[in-house]
């Protein structure tokens, strides 16, 4: 590409992401990709509360049991998971996105291995630490997984559960969401409308944001991915189909998670289920 031809083309992506062709002054994405980055110089204040957990053992022994609890809602028990089936290798080329859902009832059973193994909790160091299958700053886990049933065995349609990764269940959190409404509001319901259940990631971002300030944000997005592909890798491994949604709108998904502000603590990425093929 000649060098008149590959400005031409910077122009163009410019006025893409710009509109104008000129970046804002304080476009919010520049913004905070400059923020969330670490200085060798700034560390002290970029990340304030790595001092603070070291001298804590009060703050360790919190931040080490990361997620919300709901010891008041029911609670369904689920137990020790079955191990994963199939080579690994296989497992990951036979991954693909389901374009449509067929409608089918998902077993809870399903449900049970897909959580579990993406984002459960599990004891290191002789029993005094827990851990969780996938990386994550500082292992402060900021992330929870939603289940809103619409055809799950033993579960309502329309049933919004919390995942407890300690406990290994799922607590009621409401009946009645309106699935309808979920649907738009990840902008595809003619896909969305026949899967079986959906899967919300949410993060709650002080728990990462009190150790590592602005950086936090950008460890919890990295994280929800992680999420994401354990979740439909384990789908995958058990012939159950998945999808996920990146796109949605947000304030109608956060609104489903009634105590999620958007601010403080937001969904950030959708999983959709089929039924088992």
């Amino acid at each position: 590409m000649s060098s008149a031809a590959e400005a031409s083309h910077s122009a163009n992506l410019r006025e893409i992401v710009y509109n104008t062709g000129v970046p804002e002054v304080s476009d919010p994405s520049e913004d905070y990709f400059e923020a969330s980055k670490l200085t060798r110089d700034g560390l002290a204040w970029e990340t304030p509360g790595i001092p603070l957990l070291l001298q804590s053992p009060e703050l360790q022994k919190m931040s080490g049991r990361a997620s919300r609890r709901y010891t008041s809602r029911p609670f369904t028990e689920l137990g020790e998971p079955e191990p994963l089936p199939r080579g690994l290798d296989s497992l990951l080329r036979s991954r693909r996105s389901c374009p449509q859902f067929g409608g089918g009832k998902l077993s809870l059973n399903s449900i049970h291995q897909i959580l579990h193994h993406s984002y459960g909790a599990y004891p290191v160091d002789n029993g005094h630490q827990t851990r969780r299958n996938v990386p994550s700053g500082g292992a402060l886990y900021p992330l929870d997984l939603y289940l809103v049933s619409r055809n799950v065995e033993t579960l309502d349609a329309g049933d919004l559960h919390h995942f407890d990764p300690y406990r290994k269940g799922l607590a009621h959190i409401r009946s009645n969401v309106d699935l309808d409404s979920l649907d738009e509001a990840l902008l595809l319901p003619e896909v969305a409308q026949d899967a079986s259940a959906f899967i919300i990631i949410s993060a709650t971002f002080w728990r990462s944001r009190f150790k590592y300030s602005q950086r936090a944000l950008r460890f919890s997005l990295m994280e929800s991915g992680h999420v994401a592909q354990n979740l439909i890798t384990v789908a995958t491994s058990i012939n159950v189909q998945s999808r996920v949604f990146g796109g949605f709108i947000d304030s109608e998904v956060n609104s489903i998670l009634s105590d999620h502000n958007g601010v403080d603590d937001a969904s950030l990425y959708v999983v959709l289920l089929g039924s088992e093929t």
